[in-house]
C-alpha cells in the first residue's frame, strides 16, 4: 500500500515530547464508517495506560462536539483526526490520504454532518487562546467502501486500519519515555 508512506512521514514529523493528539471519528454501526473509532478503540486495547502522558487517543464516535473542552484543555500540538472519506469524493486518489488543514477549505468530505473544517478553526482559536500557540491540525482520511447499516467492516478497510496501526506502533516504539 504506497500511500501508507504519506501517514508515515506524518508521524516522522511529529515532535515528540509535544502533546499530541489521536482523534478517531466514526459510526460503528455504518460498517465502514466506524474506521476512525475501531483505530482509536484498538490503539486503547494495545497499549491501555501504556502511553506517554503526552499522547492521548480519544474516541468521538459521531458526535465531536462532545470532547471540544477535552480538546482544548488538554493543550495539543498535533491533532490527527481519523475519519472515513466517503465514496466518490474528490479526495479519495488514494485510499489513506492526509489533510492538513488548509486543505480542508470548510468542506465535509466524511460522512458526518459537522464540518471538521469549522470544528478545526474553532479548536486552533480556542487552544490559541489559553495557551498562546497554535496546533497543527491533520485529518487522516482512509476510503470506505460500504457505509450501510451493519457492523462488519470491508476487508480492504480492515487492511488499511492494520497499516494506519503498525505505523502508529513503529511511532510508539520510538518515543523516549
Amino acid at each position: 500500500m504506497d500511500n501508507i508512506n504519506e501517514f508515515s512521514l506524518l508521524l516522522k514529523n511529529i515532535v515528540v515530547p509535544e502533546k499530541t493528539l489521536f482523534i478517531g471519528i466514526g459510526n460503528i454501526l455504518r460498517t465502514d464508517d466506524g474506521v476512525g473509532s475501531i483505530i482509536i478503540s484498538s490503539l486503547k486495547n494495545k497499549y491501555g495506560d501504556c502511553l506517554p502522558n503526552k499522547v492521548k487517543l480519544l474516541d468521538a464516535g459521531i458526535n465531536i462536539e462532545n470532547l471540544l473542552s477535552q480538546i482544548i484543555n488538554f493543550g495539543p500540538k498535533t491533532v490527527v483526526f481519523f475519519d472515513a472519506i466517503r465514496p466518490n469524493n474528490k479526495f479519495l486518489d488514494k485510499e489513506i490520504v492526509v489533510l492538513p488543514k488548509e486543505k480542508l477549505q470548510n468542506t465535509t468530505f466524511s460522512t458526518h454532518n459537522i464540518s471538521l473544517a469549522t470544528t478545526i478553526e474553532y479548536l486552533n482559536f480556542q487552544i490559541n487562546e489559553k495557551f498562546n500557540f497554535q496546533p497543527e491540525f491533520y485529518v487522516v482520511g482512509i476510503k470506505v467502501f460500504n457505509i450501510n447499516f451493519a457492523q462488519k467492516i470491508s476487508e480492504k478497510v480492515l487492511s488499511y486500519i492494520k497499516a494506519i496501526l503498525s505505523e502508529i506502533e513503529a511511532w510508539v516504539n520510538n518515543i523516549p519515555y
